[in-house]
């Protein structure tokens, strides 16, 4: 479930997940850039411009199941 809050004209979103982790081994997953790039966004592309978009990658870019676009 997601918790919705909004102040002025900023929203933010915000997930609670229980991991079955340790708090050593999630942190590394979030701080290392290789532990990071295997499970977030693992590729990136950017066209720049009034009518360019952001596309990028959830996981391992050569078997991510998930591509998402953000339009500019």
């Amino acid at each position: 479930m997601a918790k919705f809050s909004t102040e002025g004209d900023r929203t933010t979103i915000e997930f609670e997940r229980l991991l079955p982790h340790s708090p050593a081994s999630i942190w590394s997953a979030l701080t290392e850039s290789e532990k990071l790039k295997a499970w977030y966004l693992s590729k990136v592309r950017i066209e720049p411009g009034k009518d360019g978009k952001v596309e990028f990658w959830i996981g391992r870019a050569s078997t991510a199941k998930r591509k998402y676009y953000i339009v500019l």
